[in-house]
Order: C-alpha cells, then structure tokens, then sequence
C-alpha cells in the first residue's frame, strides 16, 4: 500500500507543480515585461530581472492552490487513462484508501503554501521593493550635478576664495564641500571642509565642519 500511496502521490505532486511553475513562469514573464519601459530610465535591466525573480514565491503563493487541484485532476485524469486506478483497485486501494493518499499528498502542498507565505514570499517582496527604491535613487542621483568648482574674491581682502561641492541635491542642499582660501601671492591661507550644508534663514549652515587656518611663515 506505501508503494500505490507513493506512486500516487508522485503524480499528483509532479502535476501541481508542472502547473505552478508554468503559471507562475507567465506571471514572472508579465511582471517583468512590465518593468521593461522602466529600464535605463530608473533601473537597469539586470536590476529588473532580479526585482521580478524575487516577486516569484509572491506569485506561487497565490496559484498555488489553484495548482494544486488543477494538479490533482491531471495526475488522477493520466492514472485513469492509463487504467491504473482500476488497478489500484483491484490490489484493494478501495476509494478510501486513495482519498487517504490525496489527503496526505494535500498535507505536504499546504506545509510547501505556509513556507512560501510565511517567509520566502515576505523575504522577497522586501528584497524586491529594496533593490527598486535603491536603483530609483541612485538613477535620480545620477541626474544631479557634480564635481562643481566655485571662484569668490572675498570682499574689502585682497584673498579669493575656491569652493567645491562633491554634489548638488538641490539649490538648498549640497554634499561634501571644501573650500579654499589664498592670498594675493597666491598662498594657501585657510582649508576647509562639511559633510553637507543647507540654505536656511538666509544662510548656509554648514554640518560637520572642520576649518584649519594657515599663518604666513
């Protein structure tokens, strides 16, 4: 009797998941496409077939139900034409005995639905909404200036000021600024550098600021 409740339950399972995977292949193929007029703009395309894999145990989650009792029909559909539940039968697997084999066959689909649900599902849908939103900031951070030098005579001195800014998030927030000091014969005068600064009350307001003063020899 384990061998018929084996046999069984390796065409069921085979079944089930020959539908899910197919069903779950579509979905993945219409999730991806989707993302397709998206590419280069806010992701790459690698970036996109990755989000769209991780979105997958997502999908089985949902059909695989569905699959589950579309499976169960094919298996015991290719059993009957095959003639062997008559067989089965006859080796004395009555009609109780095969509900008994489906049941087990249902228990090991829901233990494979609550392992899905309950943590690669969650994982990757985590994963996946990570992965957009970093790959969307850094294409935004992309689009923003860089690498900008400023020259600024300092006024009733005779020094000029040299300023750069690692980044432009906007035209109140920089990124890594340093600037520079030099008298009229050209010496260094003052460095100094902040993490980031703000345009607030008609002013920058510089974070994490270091200024290091130089004396004449």
């Amino acid at each position: 009797m384990q061998k018929i409740d084996r046999y069984l339950a390796l065409h069921v399972l085979l079944a089930t998941l020959t539908v899910m995977l197919t069903l779950g292949i579509i979905l993945w193929l219409t999730e991806f496409i989707g993302m397709l007029p998206k590419v280069g703009s806010r992701y790459s395309l690698s970036t996109a077939l990755v989000i769209s894999l991780l979105r997958l145990p997502e999908w089985l989650t949902v059909i695989l139900p569905v699959a589950a009792l579309l499976g169960g029909m094919i298996g015991l559909g290719q059993l009957a034409n095959h003639s062997e539940l008559i067989a089965f039968t006859a080796a004395g697997a009555g009609p109780a005995r095969l509900c008994s084999s489906l049941i087990q066959t249902g228990l090991l689909l829901l233990l494979l639905l609550l392992l899905l649900g309950e943590f690669l599902a969650p994982w990757g849908r985590s994963t996946a909404a990570y992965l957009k939103q970093s790959a969307q900031t850094s294409s935004s951070v992309q689009g923003l200036e860089k690498n900008l030098w400023l020259r600024q005579p300092l006024q009733n001195t005779q020094r000029q000021r040299f300023i750069h800014v690692d980044i432009i998030l906007t035209t109140e927030h920089l990124q890594g600024i340093r600037w520079f000091e030099l008298d009229a014969q050209g010496q260094l005068r003052l460095s100094a550098q902040a993490s980031s600064a703000q345009w607030k009350n008609n002013q920058w307001q510089l974070q994490q600021a270091q200024i290091s003063e130089i004396s004449p020899d």
